[in-house]
């Protein structure tokens, strides 16, 4: 068994990585990973929100969502979203970093400590 684990920014599609800013949480972000530019202008026809368990490894989620779109073959039409709940620090400049925004100010990921995002629990942050 191998844990992959939360890396800042994304081991394998750091070209994904976007940076939802939280409203009413000054300078928080979740960290998420999408097939599809945020604010994209193509009609989707399918979402697929893909949620790591306690492995915290996004990325596999995303590309197994992704893979089962192309196999369906609606891919273009689709969007992907993997939402990442780490347990350490990063910054939105950090997670993004070529990835499909550039943010302007710089904030900080919501964190989790030991997993408990898994039990509704508020972030540390």
């Amino acid at each position: 068994w191998v844990v992959a684990g939360f890396s800042c920014p994304p081991a394998r599609h750091g070209a994904n990585a976007a940076a939802v800013m939280m409203k009413g949480s000054e300078g928080t972000f979740l960290p998420v990973l999408t097939n599809q530019p945020p604010g994209t202008t193509t009609a989707m026809e399918v979402a697929i929100i893909a949620v790591h368990d306690h492995s915290a490894d996004a990325e596999t989620y995303f590309e197994d969502a992704v893979k089962a779109a192309r196999g369906s073959g609606k891919l273009d039409t689709t969007v992907v979203v993997a939402p990442a709940f780490p347990d350490q620090f990063c910054t939105s400049n950090m997670w993004a970093k070529g990835g499909w925004a550039k943010v302007s100010q710089v904030s900080l990921a919501l964190t989790w400590t030991g997993g408990l995002w898994m039990f509704g629990m508020r972030s540390d942050g």
